[in-house]
């Protein structure tokens, strides 16, 4: 069937999107049933294939959104000059904004990726792939220039991530910060335990945001031809 287009469309989609996660959130994505969603947006449930086949693609749509941003974040990242600890900031940074802005659907993807379809998973894949690696790289490059003291880069890199995923569902929810404010403490406390004491100097943070902002402009310029 064709999909109408439009701005209904794309709203329709997104109300779609949000009413999903918050199910596929509290109930489960396999206890969740096509007449849930529709009865929650308030349309009938045929009237839900205009904008998604099935389920599994409404659950690869949302995983999709965190996969585009982190790619963006990545490669935005990869081709912006920098020190390590600025980029170290920036990624960081930047993994942090994406959970903080996505919670839902971050814990919807740790429970339930096996019910994404091979593609989207796939594609998931290589994106938390790409920015492992490049986190890994900047670890090793801040411990060769002695900015940074790291023993194990692919296991701190792990560390990381592990502690922002698990900041939102936690630490967020029991602070009056805002989950950015909570987020920059978190990067000023994990730069804290890698970073050479004769290094810390004050917060790189900023530079971190500044470096980020930098690379979406990359990336916005290189897609747009100019």
């Amino acid at each position: 069937m064709t999909k109408p287009r439009g701005v209904s469309f794309e709203k329709m989609e997104q109300a779609i999107l949000e009413a999903a996660s918050d199910l596929f959130d509290r109930k489960g994505f396999n206890q969740t049933t096509l007449q849930d969603i529709a009865d929650v947006i308030g349309i009938a449930r045929p009237s839900l294939y205009h904008y998604f086949a099935n389920r599994e693609q409404i659950l690869a749509a949302g995983i999709d959104l965190l996969t585009k941003q982190r790619d963006v974040l990545t490669e935005g990242l990869r081709g912006v000059d920098g020190d390590p600890i600025q980029r170290l900031s920036a990624l960081i940074l930047g993994l942090g904004t994406l959970i903080s802005e996505h919670p839902v659907w971050i814990r919807i993807a740790l429970r339930d990726d096996a019910a994404l379809p091979a593609d989207a998973r796939e594609r998931d894949r290589k994106s938390r792939l790409a920015y492992f690696e490049l986190l890994v790289h900047t670890l090793r490059e801040g411990d060769e220039q002695g900015y940074l003291r790291i023993h194990d880069e692919p296991a701190t890199a792990l560390t990381i991530i592990a502690a922002l995923t698990g900041l939102q569902g936690h630490y967020v929810a029991t602070i009056d910060n805002s989950p950015e404010d909570a987020m920059r403490l978190a990067v000023d406390v994990i730069l804290h335990g890698v970073l050479e004491p004769s290094r810390r100097h004050g917060s790189p943070v900023e530079r971190g945001l500044q470096l980020i902002r930098e690379g979406t402009e990359l990336i916005q310029r290189s897609t747009s031809g100019r």
